[in-house]
Formats: C-alpha cells, structure tokens, sequence
C-alpha cells in the first residue's frame, strides 16, 4: 500500500518477518546500483536526506 500526502512524500506499508513498517520514499531510482550507492552514503552518514533529494532535483534540470 502506498500514500502520497499533499506535500509530496510517498509512505508505504512493507512486510519485514513477522512484523510491518511505514516506510517514506526520498527519491525514486532508475538503477538498484545507484539506489544502494545512495543508501549506504546515508547509513554512512556520508549524505543527509536532503542532499539526496537535491540531487533529484538538480538531475532534473
């Protein structure tokens, strides 16, 4: 199941074992590689949230 609010932001519910969580998309990937390249800088802490997103938008442009 997925939501998105007014404001933009995507939750979903996802099945981890025996238990659920919410989860909320920060940025939507065309490639896993470039996904978990990303997700290891944030649980490095070589990224914030944010700076993530800022990608997405100046890859827009």
């Amino acid at each position: 199941m997925k939501i998105e609010n007014r404001s933009g932001k995507e939750y979903s519910i996802q099945k981890d074992g025996s238990q659920y969580k919410i989860t909320r998309t920060i940025k939507n990937y065309d490639s896993f590689e470039n996904a978990k390249n990303d997700l290891i800088d944030l649980a490095s802490g070589r990224k914030t949230e944010e700076q993530v997103q800022e990608e997405k938008k100046s890859n827009l442009h």
